[in-house]
């Protein structure tokens, strides 16, 4: 698993991963497209493409806190069909060493029975919360 910027080296996947992140997210929680490439353009956020064998399997999407030495994963996700094969954990793993230096933040919506995403965010939350996630420097705060 290689995790390419599409900034430049990634460049040949950004299509695939607007396409992703527009179908994979609520449209309430996401931020407008042209805001995002501005905060790329600042250095406060990077598009990262998950590729296996130059295949697009998924992004990851971080808010970048260069001054206090820190990243947030704004926005995660798996092509569909790549889903259920280890992709996720692969693509984490990735993202940890390449922040192992550095304090990660994972941001976890709310456990709620009632929600109507309940499985989801209990699912997220056990991935995101396993003990992959559990070393110094990672911080899982529920939201």
């Amino acid at each position: 698993m290689k995790l390419v910027n599409i900034a430049d080296e990634g460049a040949k996947y950004k299509w695939q991963l607007y396409d992703l992140y527009d179908k994979a997210f609520p449209e309430q929680e996401k931020k407008p497209l042209q805001v995002m490439e501005n905060l790329v353009a600042d250095g406060k956020m990077e598009m990262l493409a998950m590729v296996d064998e130059d295949e697009f399997v998924g992004l990851a999407i971080n808010l970048i806190d260069a001054e206090q030495d820190r990243a947030l994963l704004d926005y995660y996700a798996i092509v569909p069909e790549k889903r259920n094969y280890g992709y996720g954990s692969r693509g984490l793993e990735a993202l940890l060493k390449k922040f192992k230096n550095h304090k990660y933040i994972f941001e976890i919506e709310t456990q709620d029975e009632k929600a109507e995403n309940a499985e989801e965010r209990k699912k997220k939350k056990g991935f995101l919360s396993s003990e992959r996630t559990s070393g110094d420097g990672i911080v899982c705060k529920c939201v």
